[in-house]
């Protein structure tokens, strides 16, 4: 039957049997609680519960998706992506960190490799130290790659092992320059080491001890290319054993063409360009034991 009530009769006078998750048995307190749970339309709201949308419409663009948001997006505690997360716009990512925390950390199974920044240094771990693993110093100009930082262990640059198959050869290791265009000079590969110097803790500097040249020619001891010499060496050579792939072809006479220092290697002669164009010869001979 209709429920009369009575005129002047408030809220906050009739009680009730709560249903539907209201605390509240008083009908002033259920309008209070009400208002209190639910999302205002102009006002700031604070949710103390668990929300869900059950819409499951998918995001293609910043404007699109189930949950729509036109300002910034912040949270406090971690993240649990189930889909990829996409810039839209040409949009960076920015990770904002202090001291050797992790910015980002890839886990599959029970790996874990680590991604940190610390200072002008880009560290790519297995996850239990900051200074294990592969740096890139983007301070330096250009960029350098290290091993290590502050540890006197040797940095190894190595390709992928083979492992579980029988007699299969490892990768190969290649090392490349970057490539130009048109008819400029290719560039070189250098191999530096650092300098002794006094001691101290002032940093040492590196030098070029190594070159290849854009020419395929190796240089040692020096930066300068003939442009002839497949190798050229700034300083003696020794070793246990040297062989020709094949003798020479001798001077024509002792004014042919040749530059100081030559040597040529021919059957019963020992050649030797002594000035521009002026050879000198010593005669060999076989010998009975």
């Amino acid at each position: 039957m209709p429920l009369t009530i009575p005129p002047s009769t408030y809220a906050n006078q009739i009680n009730f049997s709560s249903t539907g998750g209201l605390i509240s048995t008083n009908t002033a307190a259920a309008i209070d609680e009400v208002y209190t749970k639910s999302a205002k339309l102009v006002n700031d709201n604070v949710f103390s519960g668990k929300q869900s949308i059950s819409n499951t419409t998918a995001a293609t663009s910043p404007t699109t998706g189930s949950l729509i948001n036109a300002g910034g997006f912040g949270n406090a505690g971690d993240m649990q992506i189930g889909g990829n997360i996409v810039s839209a716009n040409d949009k960076s990512l920015t990770l904002n960190t202090t001291g050797t925390g992790s910015l980002i950390n890839f886990v599959r199974s029970s790996t874990t490799v680590s991604i940190r920044m610390v200072s002008a240094r880009f560290t790519v771990s297995d996850g239990t130290s900051n200074a294990a693993g592969l740096q890139v110093i983007t301070g330096a100009a250009p960029a350098v790659i290290v091993g290590q930082d502050n540890v006197a262990n040797n940095g190894t640059l190595r390709a992928a092992n083979i492992s579980g198959v029988t007699d299969t050869a490892a990768a190969n290791l290649i090392l490349a320059t970057g490539t130009g265009t048109g008819s400029a000079v290719p560039p070189y590969i250098d191999f530096q080491v650092a300098n002794l110097i006094a001691s101290g803790t002032t940093q040492q500097s590196l030098s070029s001890k190594m070159r290849l040249s854009s020419n395929g020619n190796l240089l040692i001891g020096t930066t300068s290319d003939n442009a002839v010499d497949k190798l050229q060496v700034n300083g003696s050579i020794r070793a246990s054993q040297y062989k020709l792939s094949a003798l020479n072809t001798p001077p024509a006479s002792a004014n042919d063409t040749g530059t100081v220092g030559e040597i040529r290697w021919a059957n019963g002669f020992v050649y030797l360009c002594v000035a521009t164009n002026t050879w000198q010869r010593a005669a060999l001979s076989t010998w009975l034991m």
